[in-house]
């Protein structure tokens, strides 16, 4: 099982834009997100977290040919385009 991600955020600002746009048509007004921001923010925490613990899960279960090659945890930071920088 691969989890292609390349695209996620551009989906996710397709998908946002797309039902803001959609509210402000129906006639939603602009200051109910602003009375329920810290709603959203929470909601998205929450989201994101139990997004992570379940890739995580998941890939306990991964053969390690469908792993991602270098993901060993050596870096706090994963550089994805490795190919395009120099070794040191």
């Amino acid at each position: 099982m691969n989890i292609h991600h390349n695209f996620a955020g551009w989906v996710s600002l397709l998908v946002a834009s797309t039902v803001f746009g959609y509210a402000m048509y129906r006639g939603c007004p602009l200051d109910y997100f602003e009375k329920h921001y810290l709603q959203f923010v929470t909601s998205a925490i929450i989201l994101s977290l139990l997004e992570s613990t379940l890739i995580f899960l998941w890939s306990l279960n991964a053969p390690l040919r469908d792993r991602a090659p270098g993901a060993d945890g050596q870096f706090l930071v994963i550089p994805y385009y490795n190919e395009y920088m120099p070794d040191e």
